[in-house]
């Protein structure tokens, strides 16, 4: 494993606001995988509704919902849904770009 990465920080700050919420010494494991599971909540949440004129986004959140790999991914703290996650919102801000850029 790679420790440099970016998504291991942002996960152990994550944790460290969910420790204040959550009962006494709770498996430390099941946070990351929470917030993974939330993760994947957001990046439904954006494919369902976001609106694009060029791109039916909703066969891609299909796509990802029913695909059971990405599931299995999803269910376990690793960065790969992290960079999965970042792919997919920068695809969807430059559809939001693409829809709103200027004519000629």
């Amino acid at each position: 494993m790679y420790a440099g990465e970016m998504v291991y920080p942002i996960f152990g700050r994550i944790s460290r606001v969910l420790q204040l919420v959550a009962p006494p010494r709770p498996r430390m494991f099941l946070i990351f995988r929470f917030s993974d599971i939330a993760l994947y909540a957001l990046t439904l949440t954006k494919l369902f509704f976001t609106q694009c004129d060029w791109l039916d986004l909703h066969k891609l959140g299909y796509a990802t919902l029913c695909i059971p790999q990405v599931q299995y991914a999803y269910t376990y703290a690793n960065s790969d849904v992290f960079a999965l996650s970042s792919r997919v919102f920068l695809f969807l801000l430059a559809a939001a770009m693409a829809d709103r850029s200027p004519t000629s």
